[in-house]
C-alpha cells in the first residue's frame, strides 16, 4: 500500500515512447492526407488533381499493409472524414470535361476530368471499406443518391461504370443505413436500368456482378422480394440466376471466386428477354 512521503510511481518508459511513437505516426499521416486533399481541391490543373488524389489512397493502403499504423490510420481517416466526403461527393457531382477540353481555368467554373472522377470513386471505395465513420457520414450526406445518379450518367460510355459499382459495393456493405437509402432510392431497379441500357458487354457483366453480391450478400431482408425486383426487369430467367448466392466458401481463391462470379454473371445476360 502506498504510504505518505513514498515517490509517484512513473510510466514505465517503453509505454510512454510508445504512445509517443504511436502520436507521432497519427500526426504524421493526419497531415498527409490533408495535404493531398487540400492539394486536390486547389490544383489548377486536371492532372494535378487526379494525382493528388491517388497519392491519399496510396497513403491508406500504404497504412494497411503495417499492422502498427492501422490504428493510427483510423484516428487520421475520422478526423478528416467530414472534409474528404465534401470535397470527394463534390467532385463526383461535377460535369466531365473530356480529355480534349481540358483547361487550366478556375476551380468555381471548371468541369472534371474521368481521371479525377476515377480517382475520387477509389479513394471513396477505400475510405468506406476501412471505416466505419466514412460509412455514417456517407450517409449523411446522401452518397448513396450521388453515387447511383454517376452511375446512371456514365451509362452510355460506361467508362467509370466499374469503379461507380465497387464503391457503391463498399459503400454498403455493413452499412444498415446506407442499405436502407439504397432500398429507398430503388437501387435495385436502377442498376437494372443502367445494365439494359448499356452497349459494352463488359459493364454489363459488371453490372451483373453486383446485382448478384447485393442481393445474395449485401442487402437485408428476403432475397425473395429482390428477385422480384431482378424478374421485373431482366426475366425470370436471369432474375433466377443472380438471385442464387455463389457458394465462396467453396472457393479458397478469390481467382477461382471472381471466375465463378464471371460464369454467373454471362450465363444472366444470356437468358435476358430478346
Amino acid at each position: 500500500m502506498k504510504q505518505p512521503g513514498d515517490m509517484p510511481e512513473t510510466e514505465d518508459l517503453d509505454d510512454v515512447m510508445s504512445r509517443l511513437e504511436e502520436s507521432r505516426r497519427y500526426t504524421d499521416l493526419r497531415l498527409g492526407i490533408m495535404s493531398a486533399l487540400t492539394d486536390a481541391r486547389d490544383a489548377q490543373y486536371s492532372f494535378l488533381r487526379a494525382e493528388r488524389l491517388q497519392q491519399c489512397s496510396y497513403i491508406i493502403l500504404g497504412c494497411l499493409a503495417c499492422e502498427d499504423r492501422a490504428r493510427s490510420l483510423q484516428h487520421a481517416i475520422e478526423h478528416l472524414t467530414d472534409q474528404a466526403l465534401d470535397m470527394l461527393l463534390g467532385v463526383l457531382q461535377q460535369h466531365m470535361n473530356h480529355r480534349t477540353d481540358i483547361k487550366p481555368i478556375l476551380a468555381l467554373e471548371r468541369g472534371v476530368t474521368e481521371d479525377e472522377h476515377s480517382a475520387a470513386l477509389k479513394l471513396l471505395e477505400i475510405m468506406c471499406l476501412v471505416s466505419e465513420r466514412t460509412r455514417e457520414v456517407a450517409h449523411e450526406r446522401n452518397a448513396c443518391a450521388v453515387l447511383l445518379a454517376k452511375l446512371e450518367a456514365d451509362v452510355e460510355e460506361g467508362t467509370l461504370a466499374g469503379a461507380c459499382l465497387d464503391t457503391l459495393l463498399a459503400l454498403l456493405a455493413d452499412s444498415p443505413l446506407n442499405q436502407q437509402d439504397f432500398l429507398a432510392e430503388d437501387g435495385l431497379a436502377r442498376v437494372c436500368q443502367v445494365l439494359l441500357r448499356q452497349h459494352s458487354p463488359s459493364c454489363q457483366i459488371l453490372c451483373c456482378k453486383a446485382l448478384n453480391l447485393l442481393v445474395t450478400h449485401i442487402l437485408p431482408g428476403s432475397t425473395s422480394t429482390a428477385a422480384e425486383v431482378l424478374e421485373e426487369h431482366m426475366g425470370g430467367a436471369s432474375a433466377k440466376l443472380l438471385s442464387s448466392p455463389v457458394p465462396f466458401e467453396e472457393y479458397p481463391r478469390r481467382e477461382d471466386m471472381e471466375t465463378c462470379l464471371q460464369k454467373v454473371a454471362i450465363s444472366a445476360l444470356a437468358k435476358l428477354p430478346a
